[in-house]
């Protein structure tokens, strides 16, 4: 595969390890979708979010924070719903563009 590199919004888990700082993604594109996400609340295995997009006004999401070890990984749920549904049914999808840059690191 490509090693393809993206400037869209995600959340990292950082933890300090041995003197180093590791960054793991928390992986929250998988029900939220793209957009904007801000973290709310932080616990031990999972982080409340903040996401909004052009599709989406704003709601917030819990979803597992990546672990070593057994966890409840890849869990993700939308904790409220405040777009109404006919503000919703209006929106239109905007068309993805990719933009390459030679600049920009890994975009050469």
């Amino acid at each position: 595969g490509t090693d393809a590199i993206s400037y869209s919004d995600d959340l990292f888990h950082l933890q300090l390890r041995a003197g180093s700082l590791e960054a793991k993604a928390v992986g929250t594109e998988a029900k939220s979708g793209k957009g904007c996400k801000i973290p709310v609340a932080v616990g031990k295995t999972s982080v409340v979010y903040h996401h909004r997009s052009p599709l989406e006004s704003g709601d917030l999401w819990l979803a597992s924070l990546p672990l070593d070890g057994p966890s409840d990984s890849n869990k993700e749920a939308r904790l409220t719903t405040t777009m109404p549904l006919s503000l919703k049914r209006k929106l239109v999808a905007p068309k993805e563009v990719t933009i390459l840059n030679e600049f920009a690191p890994g975009c050469a």
